[in-house]
């Protein structure tokens, strides 16, 4: 569509009320998310930049983060991973086989992360005792800036969030109160609804939940003059009170350093009534093979009379190099 000069000039009353439709039309199809028919689905994925109207872009040009973001990953079989490449993004040889995420569509490859320590990340991905697990630390290299989407224009996010958000939170603020009327009424009902896709609760087991979301995100990753490498969210699991990252796989392999692989099996999780997740921790990796992408590991002794020898033999768990 036309660019529109949001603070001149005024949409019409009929071009309001054509786009406040579409908007209605977008959320109707979010309510019933899981269960769209395949018609559906390629109808929402061939006209969604047709529907979503004006969508004022802000991408935030960041050079810095205070922390390494964090991985958590459940090993397959519970054996202990190989390669760099099991803790990143899927590879691309597997993307036919994967879903809907909540800001990548079906068969799209994006590494996620949180931004806020190990335990937000852990209510996330909600790992079950006998598991193996492996936690992965990512540093931004700063090579040149990440282009961020951040998901902020919601004044109860934001203060869940405040040092993150609420600057910008505040300047999304500023800048409705300076539109026309018209215009603000449309970007006000677009980022409700980029907000309600980027909250809604989605049942895993379905997650075509997520279609919403992830065409925005597609939207945004996919931008003809200024295409974003991220999408900065709140966690829904989180309650809001924490924020995950999507990050392009080309991105990750250009601006972000592995830093730091431990591995752990887990022992107790909020199932045994506990209230969160208790951890032994059996390897370690500080050392990365650049080239071949091997994890070299460092075993971490286990005390004969600490219960892992059963845990282990229990679950079958694999921690062979």
């Amino acid at each position: 569509m036309a660019q529109i000069d949001l603070y001149m000039n005024d949409i019409s009353f009929f071009d309001l009320n054509e786009f406040l439709l579409k908007i209605k039309v977008l959320n109707e199809f979010m309510d019933k998310s899981e269960s769209l028919n395949q018609v559906e689905v390629e109808f929402l994925t061939n006209n969604f930049k047709h529907l979503i109207g004006i969508v004022p872009t802000r991408v935030h040009p960041i050079d810095s983060f205070t922390q390494p973001f964090e991985r958590l990953v459940i090993n397959p079989f519970n054996t202990r991973l190989k390669s760099v490449s099991q803790l990143r993004y899927p590879p691309k040889e597997i993307a036919h086989k994967i879903d809907y995420n909540r800001a990548s569509l079906k068969g799209k490859c994006v590494m996620y992360a949180g931004t806020m320590g190990m335990l937000p990340i852990t209510v996330e991905v909600k790992p079950k005792e006998g598991q193996l697990i492996t936690r992965s630390k990512w540093q931004f290299n700063g090579k040149r800036k990440l282009k961020t989407i951040v998901i902020c224009q919601d004044k109860e996010l934001a203060i869940l969030n405040f040092e993150v958000l609420y600057n910008d939170y505040k300047e999304y603020v500023k800048c409705l109160s300076a539109m026309q009327p018209n215009n603000r009424a449309v970007v006000e009902a677009v980022n409700a609804f980029i907000i309600k896709a980027f909250t809604r609760s989605v049942n895993p087991e379905n997650r075509q939940g997520y279609i919403m979301s992830a065409l925005i995100s597609e939207y945004f990753y996919t931008l003809a003059e200024d295409p974003v490498d991220a999408i900065y969210y709140p966690s829904v699991a989180n309650k809001g009170s924490s924020m995950n990252i999507a990050i392009k796989p080309e991105v990750v392999d250009e601006l972000f350093d592995l830093i730091e692989v431990n591995e752990d099996i887990v022992t107790i999780d909020p199932s045994n009534l506990s209230g969160g997740w208790f951890v032994f921790n059996t390897g370690t990796c500080n050392n990365f093979n650049n080239e071949s992408l091997k994890l070299n590991w460092t075993n971490m002794p286990i005390p004969e009379d600490s219960g892992i020898h059963e845990l282990i033999e229990k679950y079958n768990i694999n921690l062979k190099k």
